[in-house]
């Protein structure tokens, strides 16, 4: 089983997605989609990618940090397309925030993913600080997962103890693979469940040797723990 989730931030329009994901689709676990390309090509357009993908896990990052409404109302045009992971950011809350999109994702057979930190290193100035409140925030939220950073390892390790010790079965995502500095394998070697990773595969002159070489190590990663 793949642990690559792509991301595919980089892309102009969903023919150049689609054309990789018929190249790659059988060797990865899933795909992460946002902001950039649901701007430049509309909701309606990404519904090929969640027709092409099959069973695949399809992300949807929205960067949501807002009310509870505004959020729900930010997703409800996905949902409506068929998508069924939406990442929002834990930094919000739960009162009136999370708690409400969660509800509604849960209402309509869809899942959380938590930011608990992020791979830059503004993230250290805040948000790392309060990374085990974020954790608390996104078990009352009933997460499916949480989102943090292949570049900080340390992080991951925390929070896969504190899961651990909490009883809580949460999926770990890891962006920060290749472009921003990790090394693949370096997340799930920490506890990750994923490694979310984009130009490393979407920038290769070849991106189905780029996801075999990854899946390659990842295989190599896993055998050793």
């Amino acid at each position: 089983m793949s642990r690559i989730i792509v991301a595919l931030d980089r892309f102009d329009s969903i023919d150049e997605v689609l054309k990789l994901v018929d190249m790659v689709n059988a060797y990865v676990a899933g795909y992460k989609i946002g902001l950039p390309l649901i701007l430049r090509q509309g909701v309606a357009a990404t519904k090929k990618l969640v027709e092409r993908v099959g069973d695949k896990i399809l992300v949807v990052d929205m960067k949501l940090a807002d009310i509870g409404y505004i959020m729900i109302e930010t997703v409800r045009p996905l949902l409506e397309t068929g998508y069924r992971y939406f990442i929002a950011h834990g930094f919000i809350g739960y009162r009136g925030a999370l708690e409400e999109l969660s509800l509604f994702l849960r209402e309509n057979d869809a899942k959380l993913i938590v930011v608990a930190a992020m791979s830059h290193q503004g993230s250290q100035e805040i948000m790392d600080k309060h990374m085990y409140d974020i954790l608390d925030i996104g078990i009352e939220a009933d997460a499916w997962g949480y989102v943090l950073p292949a570049t900080r390892p340390e992080l991951i390790k925390k929070a896969r103890t504190y899961l651990d010790e909490k009883g809580y079965e949460a999926k770990i995502l890891s962006p920060g693979i290749g472009a921003q500095g990790a090394e693949p394998g370096s997340a799930l070697r920490s506890g990750a469940d994923y490694e979310i990773i984009g130009r490393m595969i979407t920038a290769s002159p070849n991106p189905l040797e780029a996801v075999t070489m990854i899946n390659k190590r990842h295989e190599e990663v896993l055998m050793e723990k």
